[in-house]
């Protein structure tokens, strides 16, 4: 494991707290999306492109947020030395 045992309820609390705070940036991003392409007109046929512009422009956001977290993982991988 990568935390001590002494630890283990300070990581599993920042866990928690990590992905609660993913949910609320992933709910925040759909909301002001929703909010600049639709306004305040609810989802029906008539609004649906709006809407599907709306999850385009979210999904992208999220994909470039994902790219940057596989960066991220990337980034702490240690080089292994050579002979090994």
């Amino acid at each position: 494991a990568s935390v001590p045992p002494i630890y283990y309820g300070t990581a599993s609390s920042l866990l928690a707290t990590m992905r609660a705070m993913g949910m609320l940036t992933s709910m925040t991003i759909i909301t002001v999306f929703l909010s600049v392409f639709m306004g305040r007109q609810p989802v029906t046929p008539e609004t649906g492109p709006a809407f599907i512009t709306a999850m385009r422009w979210s999904f992208m956001i999220f994909a470039l947020m994902s790219l940057g977290g596989i960066a991220c993982s990337l980034g702490r991988i240690a080089p292994r030395p050579h002979g090994r």
